[in-house]
């Protein structure tokens, strides 16, 4: 026989799928119309509860969008690469490379990811958001990553002598301009075409910075 659920708190399985409502609702008036713009009224008619029941969930709009920032920042960021076999970068690194930029691509072209990148390029206009939930926080702590390595294969010989700072900006400019076309108009690519792109980018760059590197791995750029 089919035991009755009991009454009063639903089950904690319950009560994360509807945060997952919640958050996802929220994701899609948040990146159509704006942070400020949007009510907590909206996203719960959207989800099809009361405004008491969100603030069950929620203490409060920017709440959401903290665990929004927890979904789709930095930390899923860093998350994903954690899945790259590490121990191929000594012996192939433009195939790590490769698999990496990849990986990132893949993300570009998931529906949500797409809709909290919008999110972000549009409140790093209008200045609506904590600064430590914007666009310059997910990207801030990257570029350092990739400074500090910049730096590491200039101090080893590995890559031309210059700023390690501007070195990284080079590498990693024309990958937000790319990253933010898809996000404008992602119906407009493919994801093997923004692969491709990413591949020539790395081979380009490489020409100039890792000239030493180029050589010894020059049937792998002559593909």
């Amino acid at each position: 026989m089919k035991q009755k659920r009991r009454l009063g708190r639903p089950p904690k399985s319950d009560s994360q799928n509807r945060r997952r409502e919640i958050l996802s609702a929220a994701l899609d008036l948040f990146s159509q119309q704006g942070f400020e713009a949007t009510s907590i009224r909206q996203i719960a008619s959207q989800v099809g509860i009361s405004d008491p029941a969100l603030y069950s969930h929620f203490k409060s709009k920017q709440e959401i969008l903290e665990d929004l920032f927890e979904l789709f920042g930095p930390k899923a960021v860093f998350a994903a690469s954690e899945n790259l076999d590490v121990l191929s970068a000594a012996k192939s690194p433009w195939t790590f490379a490769e698999n990496a930029l990849n990986k990132l691509a893949e993300r570009w072209f998931d529906q949500e990811e797409n809709k909290f990148f919008r999110l972000m390029l549009l409140e790093n206009l209008t200045g609506n958001i904590p600064k430590h939930l914007t666009l310059d926080a997910i990207q801030k702590p990257m570029r350092q990553k990739l400074t500090e390595l910049a730096a590491w294969l200039i101090t080893n010989g590995i890559a031309v002598k210059t700023d390690p700072e501007w070195m990284s900006t080079q590498f990693t400019a024309p990958i937000a301009a790319i990253r933010t076309e898809v996000a404008i108009d992602p119906e407009r690519h493919t994801l093997p075409e923004i692969a491709q792109r990413l591949r020539d980018h790395l081979r380009q760059f490489s020409g100039v910075f890792l000239p030493g590197l180029v050589k010894l791995n020059a049937p792998h750029f002559r593909r």
